[in-house]
Parts: C-alpha cells; sequence; structure tokens
C-alpha cells in the first residue's frame, strides 16, 4: 500500500487513481509538526461532500474513514468510492508554529 504526500507547494501526485474497491491512505506533510487536522471529500459529479472529518475524531465511515496525525503527516483513509466519478480530497491543518495550510488532490475512481 502506498501513501502519497503533500508539499507546501504542490500535491505528489496532483492525480491519485485509485479503484472503487480500494482502501487507500493520503497523507500530506507539513514539513513541520501538525497540531490539528480536517478533512473534507467532495464528489465532483454528484456535489456530496463527506465531512468535514478530525484529526483523533471517532468513527470509521466510508468514503472518508479517518484522519490521523503522526508528526508532520496527517493522513486521510479514503475507502468505498463510486466508480467512474472523481472525488476531491482537501486537508486543512495547523501547525506547532500557527501557520494553517490546505492541500488537495484530486482522486479519478477508474473502476
Amino acid at each position: 500500500m502506498r501513501s502519497y504526500r503533500a508539499t507546501e507547494l504542490s500535491t505528489i501526485p496532483p492525480t491519485k487513481p485509485m479503484a472503487s474497491y480500494d482502501r487507500e491512505p493520503i497523507g500530506f506533510d507539513a514539513g513541520q509538526a501538525i497540531t490539528a487536522a480536517a478533512a473534507v471529500l467532495r464528489n465532483l459529479d454528484t456535489g456530496v461532500q463527506t465531512g468535514p472529518r478530525l484529526s483523533g475524531a471517532g468513527g470509521t465511515t466510508a468514503p472518508l474513514e479517518s484522519v490521523s496525525i503522526v508528526g508532520n503527516v496527517a493522513t486521510a483513509m479514503v475507502s468505498g468510492l463510486t466508480r467512474e466519478n472523481t472525488y476531491l480530497l482537501a486537508m486543512t491543518f495547523s501547525t506547532a508554529t500557527g501557520r494553517k495550510f490546505t492541500k488537495t488532490v484530486l482522486i479519478p475512481v477508474l473502476e
């Protein structure tokens, strides 16, 4: 299982293809300690939004199962996406120095 990360300047990769049966962690690296994070997953074909899901909050409901923080990385666990739809995952996080970031990645669901 691969983890994809975002930097301050860009998301790598800017597009993260998945299959409808995949369960993938998608991580965003702040380059410094993260104190809080929230993720929103929007289906761009239907407009349906899941979230915000906050770091440390309970629940594991697909398609945006959870958000966790380990050091400099905030990770969203994504699963159960609809075939032939495209999603936008946006992660907003705050760092120990008071900086706030929002990073995004497109997720096309191919099968």
